[in-house]
């Protein structure tokens, strides 16, 4: 039967690793196409993606994978059918993308390092030409600086031989990274441009004596399961949606077998979703006893909503001017604005999560009533707690 006679619509799966983050990608697509499409997917060989992209006999209507290097992108610009790709590391041009906001991943992570009153930065990334690393690093420290803190970045690319000689797993020399690690000053947040080099680190951390998390914080990106959950202490990452980004992917795909593109390529690149937190940052990394029972304190209880300020300055033997002044010294905001964001991160949260009610989100992250929720949380987040639900779904 020809391809413009039959109604099914055969879709290739274009994925070279069949990997943890590859099936979360899958799940999406699958979320967007059933029941409501009547597709039928093919999932190619890993070793054979550039010839798929390259048929000629009209048996795919579309394609979704992942491009990030040359070989496959320019198989997939000379594609016979549409195709969109799942990866936004890397700036080319020409090719229907849906990825992540790596910008945003960096900035999440100095976010959640600096909250922890740690006051030095280190950021251990890749080769200059891996993109998605570069873009976390440039993300971090734009945050970093708006925060009025540096950091001490390791670029090992300095410390590899050529990419065509190394295996992409390669671990750089331990005495390079133990010297780098040696050298930084204590306590210390690292970010790491994703799990893998956050287990390598937590790894070498161990090995020279340093704690984690009491001398270095360590943060990770994807929440992969295989580095988070065996590294000791655990790894705290930052979670992507890559749910949401096969459901983008999908729905991008569709339109382009509708109408093919003209004009302007679409790319979407979203937001992280959280920081899973775990022992690896599992640490209030400031050195006043008395800061740290209020940070505690206010972690424990900031989603009743009865939380008052005299009462955190309660737990400890400061005054409430003396706290207040020790707060905006070693975090950079009033006790008041700490409730208010922890209590801005568990509704996020929940949002995400959940299909409560506002008025249930409400309650639970100690708002009070509903229309209070939605006022303070545009306030300070800068769209309504509908809007940040469509967003994030």
């Amino acid at each position: 039967m020809k391809k413009n006679q039959r109604k099914r619509k055969v879709i290739a799966f274009l994925f070279r690793s069949p990997d943890r983050e590859a099936d979360e990608f899958k799940i999406g697509v699958l979320q967007y196409a059933r029941p409501a499409k009547d597709w039928a997917f093919v999932q190619c060989a890993a070793n054979n993606i550039c010839e798929d992209l390259r048929r000629r006999d009209g048996y795919f209507d579309g394609g979704i994978g992942e491009f990030g290097h040359d070989t496959l992108w320019a198989a997939a610009l000379d594609a016979q059918y549409p195709v969109v790709n799942l990866y936004g590391g890397r700036d080319f041009e020409g090719l229907p993308t849906v990825g992540v906001d790596d910008h945003a991943i960096g900035a999440m992570a100095a976010q959640h390092l600096a909250g922890l009153g740690v006051r030095h930065f280190a950021y251990f990334g890749l080769l200059p030409e891996r993109g998605f690393s570069k873009g976390r690093e440039r993300g971090f420290a734009l945050e970093l600086r708006r925060l009025g803190f540096g950091f001490n970045g390791f670029d090992h690319a300095r410390k590899y031989p050529l990419r065509s000689k190394v295996p992409a797993t390669h671990v750089p020399d331990e005495f390079q990274l133990a010297g780098w690690l040696q050298s930084l000053p204590l306590p210390c947040g690292v970010f790491c441009c994703d799990d893998m080099r956050a287990d390598w680190v937590s790894v070498e951390a161990r090995n020279i004596g340093l704690r984690v998390p009491d001398d270095i914080a360590i943060l990770g990106v994807d929440n992969n399961p295989v580095h988070c959950e065996s590294s000791l202490p655990r790894l705290s990452s930052i979670r992507l949606p890559a749910r949401r980004a096969g459901y983008e992917a999908a729905k991008m795909l569709d339109s382009l077998i509708a109408k093919p593109r003209s004009g302007k390529v679409p790319r979407i690149l979203l937001p992280p979703e959280a920081v899973e937190i775990r022992e690896s940052t599992d640490l209030l990394a400031v050195d006043n006893p008395n800061l740290v029972r209020a940070l505690k304190y206010i972690r424990a209880n900031a989603h009743t909503g009865k939380l008052r300020v005299p009462e955190v300055v309660a737990q400890t033997s400061y005054c409430r001017r003396i706290l207040e002044a020790k707060f905006r010294q070693s975090l950079g905001r009033t006790i008041f604005q700490e409730i208010r964001r922890l209590q801005i991160e568990n509704s996020q949260r929940l949002l995400r999560e959940t299909q409560d009610t506002m008025a249930s989100i409400a309650e639970a992250a100690g708002w009070g009533s509903a229309s209070h929720f939605g006022v303070e949380f545009k306030k300070i987040t800068g769209m309504s707690p509908g809007e940040y639900r469509k967003k994030m779904r």
